[in-house]
């Protein structure tokens, strides 16, 4: 009799508590008070960063997150959200907010990394508002109105290009994590030599732009072991092919005489320069260090005075493009490095880019969105995130009429399901 009454309660303690684990959403799918934005009230009131536009549930809903990838499998979404600690906020909980209007080098673009759990995609939003996420044509002539424009950076800078440039004349990026053939990662190139990959890289970046867009022209110059990597896309617009955006790259590292050239060959090419973004992220390191602050004010400090009267005539900016680290042993000492050249960039008129903000929300998040963890080369989807804020600064937001067909296509591509959440 015992036994019997004993598995009896076994059964209904297992029946009870079964339910009660079955009822309860997994971690990622409820709101973790993190998740919630931190912004001054005060900012809303008579700031072009706000728009006027409301992100409704048919945003959240409809397929352009999705849309925005050739290949959106998403088979190395566990890679991102792998940690015990991992919080991944819902891409519902942007219901109700404001879209960014035109935002400029001194918006605060501190925020979070939204999970989209229909798609399985990730977005980064800034706690002041949500970006805009702009569309092919769209975003080919911002960067025709502003350009040119050219970015001179390491490895991190090249990958930021090589994505953005396939965007600009796809509309799409490759896929939101990593895959072969992959525009953020020479490693994924089959090749004979590990310099071989990169010229692989480049040809598959020339063959998918010529492919996307017929008469464009990637022009590119890889010589690694002389410490040589150029690039230059002419780009004709899909709405008007008589107008051309130009972008250009070339690599520099951490020391100070790699971005004097890199200035210099820029300015041998042309003097009508809208914007110079300067970066070397992979080569903050515990030997070079304190070299990297007063290296690159040691730079900027040439560039001033050689060419400061022919920017001036162009209207050139210098942009400083912030970066931090996955690795926490050197993290603050990076974001040391980063306080000093920002105190200059203030008094040189030099702008911050500062994509630590998308960067330290994944930190924060106990989110991995770089290849490992001891690599400073982030997914694709890190790319995407990092050009939208980009553009978010640099591109006008769109006339009412523009807007509204954008809100009115979001909502026809709703299903009338309810909000983004997790299924289970």
């Amino acid at each position: 009799m015992l036994a019997v009454k004993l598995l009896l309660f076994l059964t209904a303690w297992h029946a009870l508590t079964g339910s009660a684990l079955a009822a309860t959403p997994p971690t990622e799918a409820t709101p973790d008070p993190g998740c919630a934005p931190i912004v001054n009230a005060t900012l809303y009131n008579g700031t072009s960063w706000i728009s006027d536009r409301i992100v409704d549930v048919a945003h959240t809903r409809s397929g352009r997150i999705r849309n925005r990838y050739e290949d959106d499998t998403v088979r190395h979404s566990s890679h991102v959200a792998r940690s015990s600690r991992a919080t991944r906020c819902s891409h519902s909980l942007l219901v109700g907010r404001r879209f960014c209007g035109k935002l400029d080098w001194a918006a605060p673009t501190q925020g979070h990394i939204y999970y989209h759990f229909s798609s399985g995609h990730y977005t980064y939003e800034p706690d002041l508002c949500v970006l805009r996420r702009l569309e092919r044509d769209e975003a080919q002539a911002c960067m025709a109105d502003v350009g040119p424009v050219l970015f001179a950076g390491d490895s991190v800078t090249r990958y930021q290009f090589t994505t953005l440039i396939h965007f600009l004349a796809s509309g799409k990026y490759q896929h939101p994590f990593n895959g072969s053939k992959s525009l953020s990662n020479a490693h994924a190139h089959v090749a004979t030599t590990n310099d071989d990959k990169y010229d692989k890289l480049w040809e598959h970046s020339e063959d998918q732009i010529e492919r996307h867009r017929k008469g464009s022209d990637l022009f590119y110059n890889n010589k690694r072991y002389q410490g040589l990597e150029h690039a230059h896309l002419t780009l004709p617009l899909h709405a008007d092919s008589s107008r051309e955006a130009h972008l250009y790259y070339t690599y520099v590292d951490a020391h100070s005489y790699r971005i004097k050239e890199a200035i210099e060959w820029a300015m041998s090419k042309r003097d009508d320069w809208r914007y110079l973004f300067i970066n070397v992220c992979a080569h903050y390191g515990p030997a070079n260090m304190k070299m990297v602050s007063r290296n690159i004010i040691t730079a900027f400090k040439w560039a001033n005075q050689t060419y400061g009267e022919a920017f001036a005539r162009s209207g050139t900016q210098l942009v400083w493009k912030g970066c931090t680290t996955p690795s926490k042993s050197v993290r603050a000492k990076i974001d040391a490095e980063e306080a000093k050249i920002a105190e200059y960039a203030a008094s040189a008129g030099v702008a911050i880019y500062d994509l630590r903000t998308v960067v330290k929300a994944a930190f924060s998040q106990h989110l991995v969105t770089t290849w490992d963890d001891s690599t400073v080369h982030y997914l694709q989807f890190m790319y995407e995130q990092w050009n939208d804020l980009l553009l978010n600064i640099l591109c006008p937001v769109r006339d009412g009429a523009a807007e509204a067909a954008e809100a009115a296509e979001a909502a026809e591509a709703y299903d009338g399901n309810g909000v983004d959440e997790d299924p289970l």
